[in-house]
Parts: structure tokens; sequence; C-alpha cells
């Protein structure tokens, strides 16, 4: 899809600032001290990868998926609900978010040599979850500390949903908002359950 529509940034970003989309681990990049405190192009990368991994996870799936993506009309084309559709919509929101974006030249110093990037260190991500949002099959990742999902799979600021998640659901980092209401419901079930014995 890259390619297709941004064959001369395609190669750019496959090692961007060590941390491109050759792969989804997510990098500390070589050039922190010289990077902007907001890199909105690595920003784009992280996203794109955690809404890929976010896909595999809530698909249970751990092959490369092909999917079916209509270039002329650029939608995709697999069942909605399906982890062809989840990977396809991640790569089309990248896709929209990149053409808004100046991809920096070869001889940046945020487009790197694979070469230089092999001892570039791996960050474990942490206090990250996952939003799926049904309607567009897409999922967002996002920091279970600062926002949460809504029913709809929109991410919000925390607080803003419409029912608090108890901290110990939060601190599962994968489970979905349909699934956190169906633990919400057991729960009242189980009180009523036991108040009246």
């Amino acid at each position: 899809m890259l390619y297709h529509y941004l064959p001369e940034s395609h190669m750019k970003l496959h090692y961007y600032a060590c941390n491109g989309v050759h792969t989804l681990d997510i990098f500390q990049t070589l050039q922190s001290s010289a990077r902007p405190s907001s890199d909105p192009v690595n920003d784009a990368i992280n996203g794109w990868k955690l809404c890929r991994r976010c896909s595999n996870h809530e698909f249970e799936n751990d092959e490369k998926i092909a999917y079916n993506y209509d270039l002329e009309n650029e939608i995709c084309s697999n069942e909605y609900g399906s982890v062809e559709r989840a990977i396809c919509e991640c790569d089309r929101n990248f896709l929209s978010t990149l053409r808004s974006l100046e991809i920096p030249s070869a001889d940046s110093e945020f487009a790197t040599d694979p070469r230089d990037c092999e001892s570039a260190t791996v960050i474990q991500v942490e206090d990250i979850s996952c939003c799926y949002n049904r309607q567009q099959n897409l999922m967002t990742a996002f920091h279970q500390i600062r926002q949460c999902c809504s029913d709809e799979g929109v991410v919000m600021p925390a607080g803003k949903c419409p029912a608090e998640t108890p901290e110990d659901i939060q601190k599962d980092t994968f489970f979905t908002a349909e699934e956190i209401k169906d633990i919400e419901n057991d729960r009242i079930n189980i009180a009523e359950f036991d108040a009246s014995n």
C-alpha cells in the first residue's frame, strides 16, 4: 500500500530514525538527542505499529496477513470483524496520516542506514491498552492511566468514558470495551445473587 501511494517515501520509512516500518518493535532512536520533542513521522510509525500489534492480539494472530484493498477507491474490502480487515485499516489509517506529513530525505539525520541501527534498543511498551472501534474495524492503542476506551471504541481522556473501569481491569492490557462491559455485568449479577442468599 505504501509503495503504491508513496513510492518516493516508501524506502525512507523502512529504517526511519532506526524505528521504521521494517518491524513492529518500537526502538529507542539513536538520534534521540537530536530529535525534536515531537516527531510526527516517528509518532505515526509508532501508532501504526501499536495498531497492528493490537489487531494481531485481538484476533489471536501471529502470522503475516494478506488482505484485499481496492486501490482505486482506497477502501479495505475484507469482511468486517476479521483480522485481515483490522490490519488493512491500520495500514490505511497510517497512509492517511503520512500523506499530510513531510518525510525527511535520505540525507536527513532521521533517515538512517540499516547498518547504523544494529545496536538500537527495543523499548518495552507498558501501560498500553487496545481500544477496538467495531464500526471502523480499527484498533487504537491508548495509555490506560491517562485515557479510556468508550463503548463505541473511541479513545477519550480518563474519566470521560460513560462508565469508569475498575483499577484491577485497567491493569490487564488487552480487554476490549465490550469484554469489560461483560465483566461488569457478571460482577453485578454475582453481587445480586450473594445479596439474595
